[in-house]
């Protein structure tokens, strides 16, 4: 999908601009013989906010997340190109397809359908935060995720 690039604005996939403009022109010309399958590959998650500030004000930063191409939708809620927003902080994604663990410390799980979340009391240090959506059982799905390092001093 792409490599990552540290800029001033944070780690982001490089391709993650150009995937967005792509997935609305894929998914306004979407035809009636492609699947909901087809039409979730190209769908995607931003961080909004922080705008890749390297470095935050305080030990608290509110993450603010977009998403291209699906509905948000609560956990649990079974409905085509739906699901809910999951934060990985310092921590590996698991691989898509699989479940997304409920109680492993740096996953939080957005459940509520809620678009953005504050993380309180980060450690000083560098920290990086990778948004992914989960489906209804909390499964990761294949779409594009999205990649912000930040700092605290």
């Amino acid at each position: 999908m792409g490599g990552m690039v540290q800029t001033g604005r944070g780690l982001r996939s490089i391709a993650r601009g150009s995937l967005s403009v792509f997935a609305v022109a894929v998914l306004a010309c979407q035809g009636e013989d492609e699947s909901p399958e087809q039409a979730m590959t190209m769908a995607g998650v931003r961080i909004v906010a922080p705008e890749g500030a390297t470095e935050i004000m305080g030990s608290n930063v509110e993450i603010r997340l977009e998403v291209d191409g699906l509905d948000v939708v609560p956990a649990g809620t079974q409905q085509a190109n739906s699901g809910h927003h999951h934060l990985f902080v310092d921590t590996d994604l698991t691989p898509v397809g699989s479940p997304i663990p409920a109680d492993q410390p740096g996953i939080i799980h957005m459940g509520d359908a809620s678009t953005s979340r504050v993380l309180e009391n980060l450690s000083s240090g560098e920290h990086r935060i990778i948004a992914v959506l989960g489906d209804h059982l909390h499964v990761r799905l294949p779409v594009a995720t999205d990649t912000v390092t930040i700092v605290v001093p």
